[in-house]
């Protein structure tokens, strides 16, 4: 193993470590206070998870031509696309619930918005046969297919999703929130969209999940802030808060 490679599975092997303390703990809350949005922070930390540790198989059986190494690596690769599509549409229903807390979307309409991620998982799932996303050579090594690009724009339908969602209730609020909430939900999806576009034009650079996995930081961050504005117990604004909170409706209702 070259140093190179050892250090792109060593901030790979950072960033999982990261994200499993974030599973732990979010895993862990029980109170009244969690909202209806941690779910959907948890499949996202799973998927996240998983892609990094899919990623990392890939180089690790590269080279290595028996049988089972060559299956592996078409599971880890199925796995690592696969789980593209599904992470940005768990973060579409994060951002539903996140604002707009009493979301629950139809089964039409949650068909509708799953609609990518299965045809992405079709592509993904059909690629060892078809070899559109990907093909294993000879010496078991990865390399893009022709038609690659079609689980990054699953994904990037997502993330632009996203954007519109949180662009139109920030512009007709119908809650009190900080300028900050509405900056941190759309620097998420615009820096991902960065970090997919660098990858596609430079091949052999992987930054997509690493990123990925230093925004769930800042999503944490942000969602613990906001609980240490909550009683434990209740899950009722503080003083602060509620003042805030007061002040918005009084600004609206003039």
């Amino acid at each position: 193993m070259d140093y190179v490679m050892a250090q792109y599975l060593e901030v790979n092997m950072i960033g999982m470590t990261l994200l499993l303390v974030m599973l732990f703990y979010s895993a862990g809350k029980r109170n009244i206070s969690v909202k209806s949005e941690q779910p959907h922070f948890l499949r996202m930390l799973v998927c996240n998870i998983l892609i990094l540790a899919a990623d990392n198989g890939i180089y690790l059986v590269r080279n290595h031509q028996t049988a089972g190494m060559v299956v592996l690596n078409h599971v880890c690769c199925m796995l690592f696309f696969t789980l593209h599509a599904w992470f940005a549409c768990e973060w579409v229903l994060y951002v539903l619930t996140r604002l707009y807390p009493r979301f629950r979307a139809a089964k039409r309409q949650l068909f509708l918005l799953m609609l990518p991620a299965l045809l992405n998982t079709a592509f993904a799932v059909t690629t060892p046969f078809t070899g559109l996303l990907y093909t294993i050579n000879e010496e078991n090594v990865y390399h893009r297919g022709p038609l690659i690009w079609l689980s990054t724009a699953a994904a990037v339908v997502y993330l632009l999703l996203s954007t519109v969602i949180v662009l139109r209730e920030w512009r007709h609020a119908t809650r009190s929130r900080k300028t900050v909430d509405y900056v941190i939900l759309l620097l998420f999806p615009f820096l991902l969209m960065a970090a997919n576009l660098l990858q596609m034009r430079f091949y052999g650079l992987s930054v997509v999940w690493i990123c990925s996995a230093m925004l769930m930081i800042m999503i944490f961050v942000d969602v613990m802030n906001d609980q240490l504005t909550r009683d434990r117990m209740t899950g009722i604004y503080n003083r602060g808060q509620m003042n805030a909170q007061l002040q918005w409706e009084a600004g609206h209702l003039d």
